[in-house]
């Protein structure tokens, strides 16, 4: 994730973007997650997703693999590498970036830490921790969000990780997935040119302004959780994406995009990973 890429916009251009995650793809293309068949839901999803106005990049923001397998990641790279736009991927806590480095790459793949975009600059940041379902960035990643804002303090910024720095209830035994998170916001207000944070890992909808910071969490193409229900279980909600239009101005306009048809591709039950 050393790679800085430029899409070449305009600054006076909005940047359309579409995010995707918690795919939880196997190599086997039969597996499913607690009933829904991964490849065929992140199928419906994806060709949904390439409908209607088109997007400057897919953001990939990790559990893009159930177990890490490299079937899985080649799959995804074939599929992805025979879309439109480029896809910029980052690792979840069931991804293993190793296998996923090796195996998730093609021409219109890539792994970057920076995108420039128009007005803005898109940062994508590894928040896994080896062995936990929760999250950090680490002293080297606070640094390297740090530099990428020092580097640009005339863009807007958007940043993207997988876990979530805010409180979701339910998600996890933890108030917040992300260990440091206090200190991610503590540095985003000395960089005020930050405009929004982007995650997934909730398999829900989530949106909220922090200060300044338009903050969105995203439901995935796989299946959704009820986190309101004790314990946790399955929502009958169908896989979804997020879209997205970085306005020149600084703003962000976004919405989730259900895909209902996906549903009979797998339907969410008992069994699965």
């Amino acid at each position: 994730m050393n790679e800085i890429i430029d899409l070449g916009l305009r600054v006076r251009e909005a940047v359309p973007l579409v995010q995707i995650t918690d795919c939880h793809l196997y190599a086997d293309p039969a597996g499913h997650l607690r009933g829904a068949v991964t490849r065929r839901t992140f199928a419906a999803v994806l060709a949904a997703a390439s409908h209607g106005a088109g997007a400057a990049a897919l953001l990939a923001t990790g559990d893009l693999a159930q177990d890490g397998e490299a079937g899985a990641y080649r799959y995804l790279a074939d599929v992805l590498g025979r879309c439109g736009p480029p896809t910029f991927c980052l690792p979840g806590n069931h991804d293993v970036p190793a296998v996923m480095a090796a195996e998730l790459v093609g021409p219109n793949v890539h792994h970057p830490w920076r995108v420039l975009a128009g007005a803005w600059q898109i940062i994508l940041l590894d928040s896994t921790v080896p062995g936990s379902d929760d999250g950090a960035l680490g002293t080297a990643g606070l640094a390297r969000l740090e530099a990428a804002l020092a580097a640009a303090p005339d863009r807007f910024a958007l940043v993207v990780l997988h876990h979530p720095p805010v409180p979701i209830e339910g998600v996890t035994p933890l108030p917040v997935s992300l260990a440091d998170a206090a200190e991610l916001f503590q540095m985003l207000a000395r960089h005020p040119q930050t405009r929004a944070v982007l995650f997934g890992h909730i398999h829900q909808p989530y949106e909220a302004l922090c200060g300044r910071v338009q903050v969105f969490g995203s439901p995935a193409t796989s299946l959704q959780f009820d986190t309101r229900a004790k314990p946790v279980r399955v929502a009958p909600l169908p896989p979804a994406y997020r879209r997205l239009r970085l306005m020149a101005d600084g703003h962000v306009e976004s919405t989730v995009c259900w895909v209902p048809d996906a549903m009979h591709a797998g339907h969410p039950g008992h069994g699965g990973g």
